[in-house]
Formats: structure tokens, C-alpha cells, sequence
């Protein structure tokens, strides 16, 4: 069997199953302006698995989780793309640190927006890389009491990650 692959795009509500009676939502909140990574975040509330949500509502919840992705289980179609809405704005984007020549450099958001870091920036900011969008259900069924967290789940709490680098929700 093969396997159909899709585009992603900005604004899709994708859904994640969490067990065999509950699903959780996901939405490509924001874009890189070069290439195809997306900042993918994940909202509080669960749903039963036969229910049709408002999605305008449902992207308005609590975004618990983020990461950077290249949204791997929506292209590959394992999890289905629901609809389209609008990010709500405006979306804090995390700022990320990386490395060149052993120097610190600050990435802000996902797009090309590159500046060196503080050494405040360097102690605080998470190391600039992508994730499955796997680690996002994962997180949100830990979140509910349905599994166990990864080590490094507080690595991708969307909360955790803005107040590190002061940044107001």
C-alpha cells in the first residue's frame, strides 16, 4: 500500500488521537518564510472521537504544547487534516539558539531573522531543532493522564518556552 503525501499548510486544524474514546487538536500556527517548517502547537481540551467541534473554537483554547516541525504526520496523512482556520493572532513566536563556529546566535521564530545571542539568551533559550509531531500527542496524553511524558516534554510547553525568553501571552 502506498502512502499519499500532502502539503501542509498554514492554518490547518489537524486531529490526534489520544485513546480509543478521546481526540486531541492540533493547528500549524505559524510558517517559515523559507522552506516548509511550521510552528505546530497542541490545545488543552480532549473531545469524544465521534464528535464534529467548532473548530474557530477549537483554536482558541489553551495552546499547551509547541514545536518546530516539518509536519510529518499530517503530510504522511496519519493524522487528518480537519479544516483550515485562521491562526488567532497575533502568535508569539519562541526564539531558539543555535551555534556557528562556536558562537551563539539567536533565530527568531522560524524564519531567517538571525542575531547573536546574549549571554542571558545563551543560558535560557531551547537549541534551535524540529520534532515529530508525534511529541505533541504524546505530550498531550501525558498531560491527560493517558501516558507517560517524555524527559524533555517541558522543552516543548508553549507557556514554558515564551517565559523563558520573557515573552507575554
Amino acid at each position: 500500500m502506498s502512502v499519499k503525501f500532502i502539503r501542509a499548510h498554514l492554518g490547518d486544524v489537524f486531529r490526534m488521537p489520544m485513546d480509543e474514546e478521546r481526540v486531541g487538536y492540533g493547528q500549524l500556527l505559524a510558517k517559515s518564510t523559507q522552506g516548509d517548517a511550521f510552528l505546530a502547537g497542541a490545545f488543552e481540551t480532549l473531545y469524544p472521537a465521534d464528535a464534529n467541534p467548532d473548530l474557530n473554537a477549537v483554536v482558541q483554547d489553551r495552546i499547551l504544547f509547541a514545536v518546530r516541525s516539518i509536519c510529518d504526520m499530517v503530510i504522511a496523512q496519519r493524522w487528518p487534516v480537519v479544516g483550515r482556520v485562521p491562526p488567532r493572532g497575533p502568535i508569539a513566536l519562541p526564539r531558539y539558539r543555535v551555534y556557528v563556529d562556536g558562537k551563539g546566535w539567536c533565530v527568531e521564530g522560524l524564519n531567517a531573522n538571525v542575531r547573536r545571542a546574549s549571554e542571558g539568551e545563551i543560558a535560557r533559550l531551547p537549541l534551535a531543532s524540529y520534532s515529530s509531531l508525534q511529541s505533541l500527542s504524546t505530550a498531550l496524553q501525558a498531560y491527560h493522564g493517558l501516558g507517560e511524558p517524555e524527559d524533555d516534554v517541558y522543552e516543548i510547553e508553549y507557556e514554558t518556552i515564551l517565559a523563558l525568553q520573557d515573552i507575554k501571552v
